[in-house]
This record gives C-alpha cells, structure tokens and sequence, in this order.
C-alpha cells in the first residue's frame, strides 16, 4: 500500500474491527472506526481532528448519580454510513444495533437482537437494514424498527452481509460459503426469501467481506490474504469469472464515488502494510487532484493517510 501518513494517533484502547469512510449531507468527510474497547471514534478527515467518541456505554457515576451511557457495551463489530450520509449505524457484540446521527452524533434508536451482531449492511433506499448474527440473518424495517425477516441461513456465524441495489436481494457468507437469497411473492402474495445461489470459495479460505457489483448481477467477496473473487450471479450456477475479478486492491479501495468499507478479519490477514500489517482500511472519494483520504488502521492505531 502506497500513501503519505498525515496524522496518526493511538485513539483506541484495543485492536479497531471495523472503519468506513464517507460524505455527509453537509459534505463532511469523515472517518468512523469502531474497536474492542466497545467505543466509536467519529473523524473529520480533512482536519485530522476527532468530531466525536460514541462510548462505551453502561452506567457511570458522575457527582453522585448513576448515568446510563448510550454508546455500547461489547465489541464494536461493524460500522456502516446511510447512502446519503445522513446517519450511520453500528453493530456490537452487546446484542444491539445503534443508529446514529452524522450532524449532531445522537443516537436516534437501538434495534435489539437475540445474540451478538457481527455484521451489518444498509439498503440503497434506507428503509432497511441487514444483519448477521449466530447463523441467523435479519432484516429490520426501519420506519417500524421492526423485525420484518428472520433466516437461519447458515449453520455457523454469518461473518458479513450485503444487500443487492434493487434491496431485494441480499447476500450472506460464513466461512468460505456465500448464500444469496431474493424476495419473491407466493401465489397468495405473501413475501419471502428464497435461496438463489449457494456459493463457495474454491480455495476453502474465509469470506472477510461482500458487495453486489454490476448492478446487482454479479457478487465480489474479499476472501483471507487478500483473494479477490467474483461471481456471474446471471449464470444459475454462480460461474466463478476470473474476467470479472478484479485485484484484491482494487477490491479494497473500490467504489470511489460512494461511501466505502471493508473489514479484513485479522491483522495478517491483509498483505498491505504500512509501518505494520494493516487490520482495516477505507479511502474515500478521489478529489480533483487525484488524491483521496483516508483511514488505514494498524493494531489500535489509525493513521489518517492521503494516497495519490
């Protein structure tokens, strides 16, 4: 990995698992991570400075009173920005998914899950949210902040979750297997989600991260040291293409326009370094100039970088 240190500093008291990097409405770039010391660190990337520490949660005794903190109360799995960068929303160990506002960082409600949430994904529309937990995939209406679908998908944990643009389709992985699933209606017109493609990486390595590409026709998993791979969704069989596989670089810093995010699993599972192996990385869009921001996090320390 190439690109100028500006600012780093040691913000997290234990290893970041997850980091994502985008626009605000008010067209603020910002950096969020979030970390095993159950806190969520917000930045602004374009001042090196830190907007804001979401955590952790819990009761606190401040003069005397036993004040509730918001923020979590487990480790801080995955972080996602909305589409328009209007809120963001993260995923903990503690059960609960949190959504959080970008212009005032308040968090605005919890969605609460039987087990610890290990993963996350926000539909174009907003309206929903997709989540991975112990096998079990969910998605929750946002309007009702409802359960709306549960699905025992795998038989392990689900590592990471992806909805398709069209937000009927959605993909889900545990271990080197990707199950993808869409939306379709009975004959009684009753909604539900029925299995596609079951996919799995040829090499046996685990799936880290997923994203629908090609208006949802194709699907691009990040697989351990950096194995790119990518599915033809319009073939039945979910034809392993090695045309339309890209670089794992590429597969990393992709979508330059949009908000970005990948989560590789282990500090030596990424063969990027810096002064370290890099556990988390996220760049975001390319200015006029070439260059574009960005977070690259070694061990609990991230390092505000700028990459031409």
């Amino acid at each position: 990995f190439t690109g100028e240190t500006e600012y780093s500093t040691n913000a997290h008291d234990d290893f970041v698992d997850t980091v994502c990097v985008g626009m605000t409405t008010k067209k603020l770039l910002i950096g969020i991570t979030g970390a095993f010391d159950n806190k969520i660190i917000v930045w602004d990337l374009r001042n090196h400075t830190q907007l804001k520490i979401l955590g952790p949660g819990g009761e606190e005794t401040v003069d005397g009173q036993n004040i509730e903190r918001v923020g979590h109360t487990g480790h801080i799995h995955e972080i996602r920005l909305s589409p328009t960068g209007g809120w963001f929303a993260s995923c903990s160990g503690d059960r609960s998914i949190k959504l959080w506002d970008t212009e005032t960082f308040k968090l605005l409600f919890t969605l609460r899950e039987p087990f610890g949430v290990n993963c996350i994904d926000i539909s174009t529309d907003e309206n929903f949210i997709l989540s991975g937990s112990r096998g079990v995939v969910r998605i929750w209406d946002l309007t009702t902040r409802k359960e709306v679908m549960t699905k025992y998908a795998h038989e392990d944990k689900v590592d990471t979750v992806a909805f398709a643009p069209d937000s009927r389709t959605f993909a889900s992985s545990s271990g080197p297997s990707v199950h993808v699933y869409n939306r379709q209606n009975d004959n009684k017109g009753k909604s539900k989600y029925k299995l596609m493609h079951q996919l799995q990486n040829p090499s046996g390595k685990n799936i880290s991260d997923l994203r629908f590409v090609n208006d949802g026709k194709s699907i691009q998993a990040l697989a351990k040291y950096d194995t790119a791979l990518c599915w033809d969704l319009s073939d039945k069989a979910g034809e392993l293409t090695n045309e339309a596989a890209v670089a794992a670089q590429k597969l990393v810093y992709l979508n330059i326009e949009d908000n970005i995010h990948v989560r590789p699993r282990n500090p030596t599972e990424t063969g990027f370094t810096a002064e370290g192996p890099i556990r988390v990385a996220a760049l975001g869009p390319i200015k006029s100039n070439g260059e574009r921001t960005g977070i690259v996090i070694e061990g609990h320390k991230p390092h505000i970088i700028t990459e031409s």
